[in-house]
């Protein structure tokens, strides 16, 4: 029965083992008196993965496209005016006289007229809005540097929120198999 139970911890101490190594150690450390470097394959590839995640979110899960088609809805453009509309009508408040007579009248009728203008003009320039986020959102390089801007902890806490389960999963499975092989010598031992 030793033989199944030192497979089951070989195989459990071994996945455990390459699992943290895909962790750490978060710093390189040469090892003494050899040209060895140590160091986890995450924090060691960190940009190429960002590099990597940004162009995947850009390419398939985030396109500008659906930005704009969100953006390009009569609430959304509603909005838009009514705060240009708002400011507009705050900017008369402010700048034109209190004596002057109708000044209500005169402020009503440009918020009633610019809010006309404002709603064709939002509409027009909507059509442009697919090309200016062209030319000036970049996702793979916003996704890039948060990724890179996060410290270890969270980028080992993130990758645990969703992984925790299936490294867990990785780990006991070694010890199964581990299990399962030391059963098969312990059983082709008995017999030979």
């Amino acid at each position: 029965m030793t033989m199944p139970l030192l497979g089951a911890l070989i195989g459990y101490g071994t996945n455990y083992a390459a699992i943290w190594m895909l962790f750490h150690p978060v710093q390189p450390i040469r090892i003494p008196g050899t040209p060895w470097i140590v160091q986890g394959v995450v924090p060691r590839r960190r940009e190429a993965i960002a590099e990597s995640l940004g162009r995947l979110v850009e390419e398939n899960l985030v396109a500008l496209d659906d930005i704009t088609a969100r953006l390009n809805t009569p609430p959304v453009r509603n909005q838009i005016s009514q705060m240009v509309t708002s400011e507009i009508a705050q900017t008369a408040e402010r700048y034109l006289p209190r004596y002057l007579p109708l000044r209500q009248q005169i402020i009503t009728s440009l918020s009633s007229v610019f809010t006309d203008r404002i709603d064709d003009a939002i509409g027009r320039n909507f059509r442009k809005l697919p090309d200016l986020l062209q030319d000036h959102v970049d996702i793979a390089a916003i996704v890039r540097a948060r990724i890179q801007a996060l410290d270890w902890e969270e980028v080992a806490g993130i990758v645990q929120s969703f992984m925790g389960r299936e490294l867990t999963f990785v780990i006991w499975t070694g010890a199964v198999l581990g299990l399962l092989i030391g059963l098969i010598q312990a059983l082709l031992a008995s017999v030979l």
